[in-house]
């Protein structure tokens, strides 16, 4: 089988958006990149459009449990929000 490449998908204007910005989101977490938790394995069954759907629904899937699992923030500097209000 050929590999695949996320950029060679049938992904919709919105849909790459969404990929580009979760991609940063997980670099400015440390939590690697996008092709890291891509379902590339998903190439083995389906093609075109319906590999982008499947693959999209699969990394927003991953994407969330990443997303929504506990963060430690050891060595991250403190930030101080306190303001005055005059």
């Amino acid at each position: 089988m050929a590999e695949i490449s996320i950029d060679d998908l049938p992904f919709s204007f919105s849909q790459r958006r969404i990929l580009e910005q979760m991609d940063t989101d997980l670099r400015i977490w440390g939590e690697g990149t996008l092709a890291e938790i891509f379902p590339f394995e998903l190439a083995e069954k389906y093609s075109g459009k319906t590999l982008a759907k499947k693959s999209f629904a699969a990394t927003v899937r991953r994407f969330e449990d990443i997303k929504n699992s506990p963060k430690s923030y050891e060595g991250a500097p403190e930030y101080s929000y306190d303001r005055k209000i005059e």
